[in-house]
């Protein structure tokens, strides 16, 4: 489950804007939102949260936070301007660092998403184990023959 939309997005970056940057058919542009450049940002931003997230939170999420929502939301639209424009658009860079705050806060467990955390794995059981041996295989008298003794 993603854990934004093309909806989402399109809060966030007009729709002639969001043409723009996807209609990468040239030289004769469709005209229309491509949406298999919009999943790849979608994706990429995703892959980027649950690095973080992983580290304290079973993945992936049944319901998705808000929180969550909204950094992925930064993060693609990061990924959608990123290399398509010569200047990246005034807070595009300012909302993308502070995504990735908020991602670090999480992990450093400055900030929850209230939801239950992953459980530590189990330590394995102790297990004893016995050896038994009936002396030694190699000893002195043994080794000297061998020669190159001292």
């Amino acid at each position: 489950m993603a854990y934004c939309t093309l909806a989402d997005l399109l809060g966030r970056i007009p729709l002639i804007r969001m043409i723009e940057l996807t209609d990468q058919t040239s030289p004769n542009p469709t005209g229309a939102i491509q949406s298999d450049v919009v999943d790849l940002a979608i994706k990429d931003s995703d892959a980027e949260i649950d690095s973080y997230l992983g580290q304290r939170y079973t993945l992936p999420m049944a319901d998705v936070p808000k929180v969550v929502n909204k950094v992925s939301i930064d993060l693609a639209v990061y990924a959608l301007y990123l290399g398509r424009v010569d200047h990246m658009p005034d807070g595009i860079e300012s909302r993308r660092k502070h995504a990735l705050a908020i991602l670090q806060m999480i992990v450093d467990k400055k900030m929850s998403l209230g939801i239950p955390e992953s459980q530590a794995p189990a330590q394995a059981p102790l297990v004893a184990v016995s050896v038994f041996s009936e002396g030694p295989l190699f000893t002195m008298d043994s080794m000297s023959s061998l020669g190159g003794g001292s």
